[in-house]
């Protein structure tokens, strides 16, 4: 269900996202008198076969509402509407047993092509109709009760295919009465009129009710009762003239509406219709990508846009958009022998993380453009997606790290960024089920030599028969397969990368196709309930496994509770419900269940019980609201965090399914002027104050007023004074081991922490390859203590020298469970001395810490506790020579009586 919300809303609402070229909206003519154009043609089924009865009907585009003219097909399936007016239309086809769709193969109106009548018959405009089978009808009713004509159904259905959903539409007569054709299977309604707010059937609005439809049934009685909007009008322009074509998008901060979008007209004006009542974020955008992406009032981070309040039916007036001319990148992708390669992906990414970046696809010349770039450095990668050649980063380098940037100065098109693309070997072969059916897997391939975190993998999906083909350089690599509900597999039939067998493949002698026979995983299904046994939707369950604690599969429950769990290997799981979001506290079943692929276990009951709330609101000094502010509870006895939630447009938050207890309340907005702030306006963890949960009681007022920090500036470089991109550095008390904020380095070594609070610090500095240094110390307690206070503190230089070992592993307690919120510090075995520090994060429980050459001992340390590896004391350590990586250590600390982490997402 919530797979399918996420569907309709990227399938009606992605104008601002896609970079395909689109024309801009020819504006409809005022007092236009003529009445003498036409639009003809032809409408047949898939096979091309006429039909004959399907009805072809023209909407203005300035006014979609409007019915301007229909027709029927003839027994060779042509129709001509005739009498309409010169401008700017869409043509919608439909039929007695088909799906509707729309000029230019569309199956959405806000996506057809466009078309311009001029005096005369426009021809040619056909339509092709695939068969329905199932049907579904209803009303729709205002909020008054009266019947509302001219309400656009539309039905979709993610039909699993790779051209993706089905979708059709149909509209309300009269009565209020609809009916729309659509291919049997799960699907969700959506319904909109203008000057409503659009709905999707369901509980609310966001809470659709999935339909299952069947061949040659009719679901009956999907009614919806809409209420009349808001509206948001303003102009759009360049700052001296009118922009048309370009989109408004009306946002809710409450996420509970659809977003609304219009077109601004030939007077660059535009009108935001059918709004709720509410607080909203308007984006300003073409399709064409020729102007920067912009957010009321000239914002270009959503988060900073100013917000509007719309209080239904009333009009907010004046919305004004000024937009800036973006830059881009333009060239050619050909081969070795300069023959053009088309379907070539090419991705821009900026070097700066706040450069938004753009992407596009090489034509059969081989040419692309990228449009809507800002001025900034950006890397290029160029992905063929339908023939042999290696995947490349511009300018022929096989890693980021080695590409050459592309400056773009806006409005400035950079011109030439060619690329020549290197034929590659076909790793190829087909996927099965133990059966022999084809299954849909995702094949990964990696380069053998190539450590586990360092990533580089190439991805494709199997063809409908199972098969695939990957192209790579010549090499040795491992592969990996992945199928819904199956066990993944490792080539030669490893369950586990340490157990994979490398493929070898070469230009000279090619690669053995690999024929891969997935077996099926087995499942746990059961129902989520609440005390009064009333199924659940939207817990996730997730079963890890009883021995290691490892996290496997999971699922989100549907309607009336239910879930199933796939994919599992044979062994022992213990299942854990978090159905904070709903109110709920975090549940695990007391015993483990046993199960063995390809069976399951079934009729598996889990009860929630309500918990406590907290709520407040969050703002800045002047009372304005802050939003998407991180806000998070924590256990004062472990510091672990046990529910977290994020402010909406209005400030306000609540975090629900909190266990009875004392809390410390924790205040971030990310990447901000604001440091990190507890409640009562406390900067240290521990001086925050208490806020206690009873029952299920809310604690309300638990508000923040957040102060605009101190920034803190600097470079990272190597020990040769080459920058280090990518560096991380954190901030920490003079004593806290948490971080108050961190940060990493942009392609110059640059960094800015904008966000501090007068005090004391230690900052660590660390990078993958190169051995971290706390400023002005060897390690956390040697570290200097620099002073923040109001004003500037003068920027940092620090240079990190490369790495001769690393240390790689993972921190379990004594059940085998990983573990974080740990320091673990690499010490010299002759000197004694703390060489490297690493961070253990509770998130994933590993490490990976770069040191000098030399031989080293390492020490963990978690809420007081100490654990050396390989001993008891430091001087039964086991020492570990720095001689490349060793990676696979596990470090064992016993933490009995640290409470568990319950998150909220």
């Amino acid at each position: 269900m919530i797979k399918l919300l996420k569907l309709a809303v990227a399938v009606l609402f992605f104008l601002l996202q896609v970079a395909a070229p689109h024309p801009a909206p020819a504006a409809q003519k005022e007092g236009a008198t003529k009445a003498a154009g036409a639009i003809a043609g032809r409408v047949t089924d898939e096979a091309g076969t006429p039909i004959y009865g399907a009805d072809a009907e023209a909407y203005p585009c300035a006014a979609d509402d409007t019915l301007a003219g229909s027709a029927v097909t003839d027994q060779l399936g042509e129709y001509q509407i005739k009498g309409l007016a010169d401008g700017c239309y869409r043509v919608r086809f439909s039929g007695k047993e088909q799906e509707s769709s729309w000029h230019g193969g569309k199956q959405l109106k806000d996506d057809c092509a466009e078309l311009t009548v001029s005096g005369d018959k426009v021809q040619g405009i056909d339509g092709k109709l695939s068969e329905a089978g199932a049907l579904i009808t209803g009303r729709v009713t205002s909020t008054e009760g009266t019947a509302l004509s001219g309400a656009w159904v539309t039905v979709i259905q993610n039909s699993g295919s790779e051209q993706g959903p089905t979708v059709s539409d149909g509209r309300s007569d009269e009565k209020g009465a609809f009916t729309v054709r659509i291919l049997p299977g799960k699907c969700i309604v959506l319904f909109s009129r203008k000057g409503y707010v659009a709905t999707l059937h369901g509980k609310s609005p966001t809470e659709p009710t999935v339909l299952d439809t069947a061949k040659g049934k009719t679901v009956a009685g999907i009614n919806a009762v809409l209420a009349r909007g808001g509206r948001i009008t303003g102009s759009v322009t360049d700052g001296s003239k009118a922009l048309p074509g370009i989109y408004a998008v009306a946002y809710a901060g409450d996420m509970k509406t659809l977003p609304v979008y219009a077109r601004s007209d030939s007077a660059g004006k535009f009108v935001l219709d059918g709004l709720a009542s509410g607080k909203y974020r308007i984006a300003f955008g073409d399709r064409d990508q020729k102007f920067l992406l912009q957010w009321h009032d000239g914002k270009s981070d959503p988060e900073e846009a100013t917000v509007i309040t719309v209080t239904a039916p009333a009009t907010v007036a004046g919305i004004k958009g000024v937009l800036r001319q973006s830059g881009g990148i333009s060239g050619m992708v050909t081969d070795e022998s300069g023959k053009a390669i088309p379907e070539v992906l090419v991705l821009a990414e900026g070097l700066d993380h706040k450069a938004r970046g753009g992407s596009a696809m090489t034509d059969e010349t081989g040419s692309y453009v990228i449009s809507g770039l800002d001025s900034a450095p950006y890397h290029l990668s160029f992905r063929p997606t339908s023939s042999q050649h290696l995947p490349v980063f511009y300018r022929d380098a096989a890693t980021k790290e080695g590409a050459q940037a592309v400056e773009v100065v806006a409005p400035q098109m950079v011109l030439g960024v060619n690329q020549v693309l290197q034929q590659g070997v076909m790793l190829t072969g087909r996927v099965s089920g133990s059966s022999g059916e084809p299954v849909p897997a995702m094949v990964v391939v990696y380069r053998a030599n190539d450590k586990e975190e360092t990533g580089g993998a190439e991805y494709r999906a199997t063809q409908p028969d199972g098969t695939f083909s990957v192209p790579v350089p010549d090499g040795s690599y491992l592969v990996l397969f992945e199928a819904q509900g199956y066990l993944s597999q490792w080539s030669g039939k490893g369950a586990t990368r340490a157990e994979a067998a490398p493929v070898a493949v070469s230009r000279k002698e090619g690669a053995q196709p690999l024929e891969v026979v997935l077996e099926r995983g087995a499942t746990i299904a059961g129902t989520v309930k609440d005390r009064t046994g009333a199924g659940l939707a939207r817990v996730r369950v997730s079963a890890n496994d009883a021995a290691t604690g490892e996290r496997g599969a999971s699922a989100v429950t549907e309607e009336g509770g239910k879930f199933t769990i796939v994919g599992l290997k044979s062994g022992s799981y213990r299942l854990k419900a978090d159905g904070t979001e709903q109110g709920y506290m975090e549940a695990k079943l007391p015993q483990p269940v046993q199960v063995t692929a390809p069976g399951g276990a079934e009729n598996i009951t889990i009860v929630l019980a309500p918990g406590g709330a907290l709520s407040g609101k969050v703002t800045d000094p002047a009372g304005a609201a802050l939003t998407s502010v991180s806000v998070a509870a924590y256990d004062p006895a472990t510091w672990d965090e046990v529910g977290s939630a994020y402010t909406g447009l209005s400030g306000e938050y609540k975090i629900g399914g909190l266990p009875e207890g004392s809390y410390a309340i924790r205040f971030e907005k990310s990447e901000s002027k604001y440091p990190v702030q507890w409640h009562k306006g406390k900067y240290r963890r521990e001086d925050s104050a208490r806020v206690e949960v009873t029952g299920t009681a809310t604690v309300s007022g638990i508000d923040a007023v957040l102060q605009p920090g101190i920034s803190l500036t600097g470079t990272v470089t190597d020990s040769g004074g080459a920058p280090l991109a990518n560096a991380k550095i954190e901030v920490y008390g003079a004593s806290e081991d948490e971080p108050f904020s961190d940060t990493r380095t942009d392609y110059r070594g640059a960094f800015t922490i904008a966000s501090l609070a007068p005090g004391s610090y230690r900052v660590l500095f660390s990078h993958s390859d190169h051995v971290s240094r706390w400023y002005g110390g060897s390690d956390r307690r040697s570290a200097t203590r620099l002073t923040v206070k109001e004003g500037t503190v003068p920027p940092l230089s620090i240079a990190l020298a490369p790495a001769q070992g690393k240390f790689s592993g993972k921190l379990r307690n004594p059940e085998g469970k990983k573990i974080g919120q740990a320091w673990l510090t690499a010490i010299d075995a002759l000197t004694g001395a703390a060489v490297a520090d690493e961070r253990i994060c509770e998130c994933s429980g590993e490490f990976h810490t770069p040191v000098p050459g030399g031989m080293y001992r390492l020490r963990v340390e978690r809420h007081g506790q100490v654990t050396w590896y390989g001993g008891n004391t430091q001087e039964e350590a086991q020492q570990l020579p720095a001689v490349g990586e060793i990676a696979g250590l596990e470090l064992v600390i016993d933490d009995k009586g640290v409470r568990g982490k319950q998150s909220q997402r």
